[in-house]
């Protein structure tokens, strides 16, 4: 083998070592950014598991070492991260609820909301006075930073029972209000949908980030 073609395979075989290591990197890099799911019990413990949702019943925790198992239930967990939902779920005390419920962290800041969808059965008139359908309520919540208080702000139903549209709107309009510019701006609109609430929180954040 001469000297040139021995030079050649040296080359070669360096851009494979490099290669080889940039995607080793990059696959290390991508697994670090990307979350794991966990959960954190009543204890405080972290414990970094697998969840697996069941067909009936609470959905159960399995930790990555297959030491600690449990059910995904508030009497034993807090808190606990998702990875298909991409998104902290949290037991929280609910107005008008008795017991903590697990809500979605939808965004995180100055200013936390929270989503909780509730599904009710409708209608008897199935085999022996069965229910014949089901109705999903779906309902927002916002937390500030400094208070334990947790507000319903939007529900996608009439009538609740308990707060009115215009008392869910002052409670977005108290968490905003230090910030008249971009209450002003929300007001303007004059809208007060989903996407609407979700954007001026949003923008609350970038403008009040936590210190």
């Amino acid at each position: 083998m001469t000297n040139k073609n021995m030079v050649s395979l040296s080359k070669n075989s360096l851009l494979k070592v490099v290669s080889t290591l940039f995607f080793l990197s990059l696959s290390y890099y991508s697994a670090a950014q990307s979350p794991n799911e966990y959960v954190i019990t009543n204890l405080g413990d972290t414990i970094p598991c697998k969840i697996t949702n069941q067909f009936m019943g609470a959905a159960v925790y399995v930790s990555t070492d297959g030491k600690k198992r449990g059910k995904v239930k508030v009497k034993m967990v807090k808190e606990y991260y998702d990875v298909k939902r991409k998104h902290v779920f949290k037991a929280m005390k609910l107005p008008d609820f008795s017991r903590p419920m697990f809500v979605e962290r939808l965004e995180t800041g100055t200013i936390n909301l929270y989503e909780l969808y509730i599904t009710t059965s409708t209608g008897g008139g199935g085999a022996f006075g069965a229910p014949t359908g089901s109705r999903v309520t779906q309902q927002w919540y916002v937390t500030k930073k400094g208070s334990d208080s947790l507000y319903l702000i939007k529900i996608n139903t009439l009538f609740n029972g308990k707060t009115n549209r215009g008392e869910r709107k002052a409670s977005l309009y108290l968490a905003i209000g230090d910030d008249p510019e971009l209450l002003q701006q929300f007001n303007d609109k004059d809208k007060y949908g989903y996407d609407e609430i979700r954007a001026v929180i949003k923008r609350y954040n970038e403008n009040h980030p936590m210190i």
